[in-house]
């Protein structure tokens, strides 16, 4: 792949003045998740700052929700209607993500009538894999999923894919620290059949540029599957701590649609729009919310590409020409 991963290796250094605070915020929710033994198998690194991390846990957290700044139906609901049971698609001119494929953006279909469970979004990246959070929601090596809902374009209603509970998830490892079995909160699921060319349902391509600079400043389109609402940002920067790769981006709260992940959509998807297709580049993880500064943290998932290709997930790439 074109980003290698010494890209990576001082990007901390690179981008301290956007994310120092953030990255500081973000040893905390690693010793929550070693804490709540999600990560048991993180090595003895991920305890620096342990002692302030305590402390932080009490602003700090995984995602639930997501606000919008001026959130309006008709600008940022992916549905008009009818979600999660019946969906009925946003077609307002005014929809942030008109003419945009968000076909390959499920939900969980177990519970449709809690959405507490409902809301989480599985987002595909090849034809039969998903990725979501790991820290979302874990049962004994399994999914705890079952079913996934997507709306096909072609069939213009809701179709059920099952995932294959036969096969352990995969916990994506990290780019530089592999040798201590340490995993990041990428995990990818596979469904018991490939998605039928019939329903019309999109497999996304992970966005490649040649450096981790080229990624700041690009627009960014949120996801949250809580409502399945869309908000519009832009990326403040790309950082690493303890081989954790995590990409920034604030919300600005003057600048309507604007958005900040708060407390259960863990593992929804951000995309960069290329050439009028999407493109992912990260899945929610934790937000930083102090003196002011909102700020939301995704798992990069660029530097992850090598990982899940080893691990038998055939992610495509779309490398931009630059």
């Amino acid at each position: 792949m074109v980003v290698v991963e010494d890209e990576f290796r001082d990007v901390a250094d690179r981008d301290k003045g956007d994310l120092y605070r953030a990255i500081f915020w973000y040893i905390g929710a690693v010793y929550f998740q070693e804490w709540t033994g999600i990560m048991s198998d993180w090595d003895n690194r991920a305890y620096i700052g342990v002692a302030v991390a305590m402390g932080l846990l009490l602003v700090a957290g995984v995602l639930s929700a997501m606000e919008i700044v001026g959130f309006d139906p008709k600008k940022h609901a992916r549905f008009s209607s009818g979600y999660p049971v019946r969906p009925v698609p946003n077609e307002s001119p005014e929809f942030v993500g008109k003419g945009f494929d968000w076909s390959g953006v499920g939900w969980e279909a177990t519970a449709e009538g809690r959405e507490s469970l409902t809301s989480r979004a599985l987002t595909m990246v090849s034809p039969q894999h998903f990725v979501y959070s790991g820290h979302f929601k874990y049962e004994e090596g399994r999914y705890g999923i079952g079913k996934i809902k997507f709306f096909s374009p072609t069939l213009k209603t809701t179709v059920l894919y099952t995932v294959d509970e036969s096969v352990k998830p995969i916990q994506v490892r990290h780019p530089r620290n592999v040798e201590s079995g340490a995993v990041s909160d990428i995990w990818v699921g596979t469904l018991t059949e490939k998605l039928d060319p019939a329903h019309g349902i999109k497999h996304y391509p992970v966005l490649v540029f040649p450096s981790v600079n080229h990624y700041r400043g690009q627009k960014l389109f949120t996801y949250a599957g809580r409502g399945a609402k869309i908000g519009v940002n832009s990326i403040d920067g790309v950082s690493e701590i303890n081989g954790t790769v995590i990409m920034g981006f604030r919300m600005n709260s003057n600048q309507i649609g604007e958005s900040f992940m708060t407390s259960g959509d863990s593992g929804s998807p951000s995309f960069v729009p290329v050439d009028g297709k999407l493109t992912l580049v990260g899945l929610h993880y934790l937000s930083v919310n102090q003196e002011n500064e909102m700020m939301s943290l995704d798992s990069f998932m660029p530097a992850y590409i090598e990982q899940m290709r080893a691990a038998g997930v055939p992610v495509e790439v779309l490398k931009p020409d630059y």
